[in-house]
This record gives structure tokens, sequence and C-alpha cells, in this order.
């Protein structure tokens, strides 16, 4: 299956930063529920967040090569990610 390429040069395929957060915050928990208690590894997907601080992290490994990290703040999220199967890798 093809996906659209999302790079630096064009950020457009990409929701605002509130979409991204609760996508993120979503996906967490869907894993937290209905995979960890069967597969018993930890969750490919979660957050980190320290109470009283205004920034979290999110955090994606499927232990295959791909993984994500985004941390969010009051300024908006900066972000960073491998997909080893992608056309721009050496590996895909």
């Amino acid at each position: 299956m093809k996906y659209p390429i999302i790079s630096t040069r064009d950020l457009s395929l990409l929701p605002d930063v509130e979409t991204l957060k609760r996508i993120t915050q979503s996906m967490s928990v869907i894993c937290e529920i209905l995979l960890y208690p069967i597969t018993s590894f930890p969750p490919d997907y979660y957050i980190l967040a320290e109470p009283g601080k205004n920034f979290f992290t999110a955090h994606m490994d499927n232990t295959q090569g791909d993984l994500w990290h985004i941390l969010f703040n009051s300024s908006g999220a900066v972000m960073g990610g491998f997909f080893h199967e992608a056309e721009m890798s050496p590996w895909g």
C-alpha cells in the first residue's frame, strides 16, 4: 500500500497540533486497553506526561524498525521518526 510522503518540504498532510495530540492520546489508550493485556509486551504507543508541566511526549515503537517521538508544549509540537519501509529509507 502506498502512503503519501510527509516531509519537511510539505507539512500540509499533517493535522494541526491539537488534533495530533488527540490522535496520539487515543492511540495510546486503545493500545493499552486492547493490546497490552493479551500480549504482555510493553505498549507500542504511549504518552508520558508530568503533572503540573506544560508539555508531554508521545512515542511509538513497533520494535520492527519503525518509531516516532512527538514533544507537545505550549508553543506547538516537534516530531521525529523513522519508517523503515518508506521510499526515502535505505532499508525500504
